[in-house]
């Protein structure tokens, strides 16, 4: 949480617990989630905003303008944008399901799945 007093514009007059808030800006000292929430209300700012830096978390460029788009939708459609979103979603998760499971069973890279053929030993029989 560095620079949190600068980021949110509020003076440190206003905190009664500087000594803390230096703590967590040195990262010394690790807030609580009940921490943050309560400095997110106190400080009119999401929670998100104060442990994500500003390209860690949301869409792409090109979707976060789509997204703008599909908020203007009637709630009928942006049911159904959601419905198909979720629908890609889960057809990527398979995807990356199905990638791992091949990923465990196949041989190491030079091996080749079927055991080598051993040359049987030749014992004369008595």
């Amino acid at each position: 949480m560095p620079g949190l007093r600068k980021r949110t514009g509020k003076h440190p007059a206003s905190w009664r617990r500087i000594t803390q808030i230096n703590r967590y800006e040195s990262g010394d000292s690790q807030p609580t989630l009940d921490v943050i929430r309560r400095l997110a209300i106190a400080l009119t700012v999401s929670a998100d905003k104060q442990i994500f830096g500003k390209d860690e978390r949301g869409p792409d460029e090109d979707l976060r303008l789509q997204f703008e788009a599909i908020s203007q939708f009637d709630e009928e459609d942006k049911e159904l944008a959601r419905g198909l979103l979720e629908g890609l979603i889960l057809k990527h998760q398979a995807k990356q399901s199905v990638a791992r499971q091949a990923a465990r069973v196949a041989p190491p890279a030079g091996r080749s799945k079927a055991p080598a053929k051993r040359a049987a030993s030749r014992v004369p029989a008595r």
